[in-house]
């Protein structure tokens, strides 16, 4: 059986110095247990940054950059598979985290 990985609803939007509220994702969709990368379909971002995604426990899984603008189908590798643990998506620009996204394992 697989365990999916589903996005919460609600997105906590933290904004800082110079990072404009308009940098955020979209919707962000499953991936299984197991996964050696997962792809972000939209990130919004008003400078260049990067994606980070980390383990619950703050252990960072994998990065990727961010051109300036809308991003689609940002590809995020893992250094490990992912488990069954719940998982951060960070939107970083100018070193400040501007949207976090929550994402959970669930069993399907």
């Amino acid at each position: 059986m697989f365990k999916y990985i589903a996005a919460t609803a609600t997105a906590i939007t933290l904004t800082a110095g110079a990072v404009a509220a308009s940098s955020d994702f979209g919707i962000l969709e499953g991936v299984e247990e197991g996964a050696t990368f997962y792809d972000v379909p939209l990130a919004q971002a008003e400078a260049d940054g990067m994606i980070q995604i980390e383990d619950a426990f703050g252990e960072v899984l994998g990065t990727a950059e961010l051109m300036a603008g809308p991003n689609t189908d940002v590809r995020v590798d893992f250094d490990n598979p992912i488990a069954n643990v719940d998982l951060v998506v960070k939107l970083i620009i100018d070193g400040a985290v501007a949207d976090v996204e929550m994402v959970r394992v669930m069993d399907n």
